[in-house]
């Protein structure tokens, strides 16, 4: 059973590894890139932590609508909003992948940098008219925030007072 287990394996992995070489460079770099959201992301979140010199900014909602239309990435609406996600079986070989070219942790720290900032910016509005937006979005990155929480619980200054004390708005309305 193991062996066939392995075989199995090895076969999705080629799968997914032949998939990925059709897709082009930009593709590339985003859908590895896009392996440390946690669940869905939006256009916003994927240009904040996925973009860089080597991907511009402008180029990123081609690029999704491309890997969706690969069906690499998965289209929701999610609380109003448009949201993408990996399948998770993508997502992982992705992160294995980053992990083992040492490009994990550039990645995940800069998906902690982009949450904490937006997480700032919805501290100082939480108190106006803005607030239900922002509940919503709280809702919607759930799974985002959590991750960029657990990140500065592990990793020693990681901005974790940061993170918390714009957070307290809404643990506290909660």
């Amino acid at each position: 059973m193991a062996t066939l287990d392995r075989t199995v394996h090895r076969t999705l992995e080629a799968a997914i590894d032949w998939s990925y070489e059709l897709c082009t460079p930009y593709e590339r770099l985003l859908w590895s890139r896009a392996s440390v959201f946690a669940g869905r992301f939006g256009t916003d979140a994927a240009e904040g932590v996925c973009s860089g010199d080597d991907l511009p900014r402008e180029k990123v909602l081609d690029v999704v609508a491309g890997l969706v239309d690969k069906s690499v990435l998965v289209p929701e609406k999610q609380l109003g909003e448009l949201q993408y996600r990996l399948l998770q079986t993508l997502a992982d070989h992705w992160r294995t992948r980053l992990r083992a070219a040492g490009e994990e942790e550039t990645l995940v720290r800069r998906h902690r940098d982009w949450y904490l900032e937006r997480t700032e910016e919805m501290a100082t509005q939480w108190w106006g008219p803005d607030q239900l937006d922002w509940s919503r979005w709280l809702r919607r990155e759930y799974g985002n925030l959590r991750s960029a929480v657990e990140y500065c619980l592990t990793t020693p200054g990681e901005g974790q007072a940061r993170l918390a004390a714009a957070l307290l708005p809404h643990w506290h309305a909660r």
